[in-house]
């Protein structure tokens, strides 16, 4: 009995957090290009991780 009011206290506060923040907002219409010119380091520096540690059980992907 003593988590009913701790559960009413969480499920109040996740009611109430849920519009506390605004919803994202991208200005840089250029983020898209800066954000995919990044992605061939980020895939050279995860290859360069894998075969330092050439652990083939770890799979790194990438979603497109």
């Amino acid at each position: 009995m003593r988590f009913v009011p701790v559960f009413c206290f969480f499920a109040a506060a996740a009611l109430f957090a849920s519009d506390a923040y605004p919803p994202p907002r991208f200005i840089d219409p250029e983020r898209v290009r800066k954000l995919e010119s990044a992605l061939p380091e980020v895939d050279q520096i995860f290859r360069r991780y894998a075969a330092e540690r050439e652990n083939s059980r770890h799979g790194v992907g990438r979603r497109h």
